[in-house]
């Protein structure tokens, strides 16, 4: 998983994008340093990317 491209922000172009994981993975020491878990208990369709230029969230 941390293989996977971080992406832009559709807002403002950067390529700071935090990407939010939810649930309890097995190994969360192998998450990139741009990963954060968002916990396991979610209400609705939360954002799972996050701007750290502009603040931005989406739904990838």
């Amino acid at each position: 998983m941390s293989g996977e491209r971080r992406g832009r922000c559709p807002s403002c172009g950067s390529d700071a994008v935090t990407h939010v994981l939810f649930g309890m993975p097995a190994d969360p020491g192998g998450l990139a340093p741009w990963m954060s878990l968002g916990g396991c208990v979610v209400d609705g369709a939360p954002s799972d990317r996050h701007c750290e230029t502009c603040g931005y969230r989406w739904i990838a």
